[in-house]
């Protein structure tokens, strides 16, 4: 679990300076700010798939499907707080319980429990930086980023015949 929760969040760290050059459309400095705010969510999914490989909420689906829900009901929470009116006031506490259990209510629906899907979700609506990518967000770098660690887990964790990864597909 060691080694590959290093390696898994080796190639995360990365992968901000391996986008870059590929959506020059977004500025330097959002792409390599990703680098150190999505240490939270992906910390947390690191300990789950490399610590407790076997149990539900670490099983791929979980963690991509899971991981996407959030940061699709981030995304979406953003949005739609911006249709509204001002208020006179800040409404991020709303915009952080909406996410947050926007998130659950999907992982819940689609079977696909994971913690850091919520973690996921409240870092777009607290990070402003990030609400420029806007849906992009839901594929590069939270659903790019799950699907990363899940194949660094399947790799790692199968190297030892005392675990196996996944225990289910579904």
């Amino acid at each position: 679990s060691f080694c590959g929760s290093f390696v898994g969040m080796a190639a995360l760290a990365l992968l901000p300076r391996v986008l870059a050059p590929m959506f020059p459309m977004f500025p330097g400095k959002l792409v390599l700010g990703l680098e150190k705010l999505l240490i939270g969510p992906f910390g947390a999914m690191a300990v789950l798939v490399f610590s407790v490989p076997e149990a539900p909420v670490s099983q791929p689906k979980n963690v991509v499907v899971g991981n996407g829900i959030g940061a699709l009901a981030g995304v979406l929470v953003v949005k739609a707080a911006a249709l509204l009116p001002p208020a006179g006031g800040d409404l991020v506490w709303l915009e952080a319980a909406s996410a947050v259990c926007l998130t659950i209510a999907g992982q819940e629906v689609c079977a696909a429990g994971h913690p850091p899907g919520a973690a996921t979700a409240l870092l777009f609506v607290l990070a402003k930086p990030l609400q420029a990518l806007g849906f992009l967000y839901v594929l590069v770098p939270s659903a790019f980023g799950a699907t990363l660690l899940v194949l660094v887990g399947l790799l790692a964790n199968n190297l030892s015949s005392a675990r196996a990864y996944p225990q289910r597909w579904r």
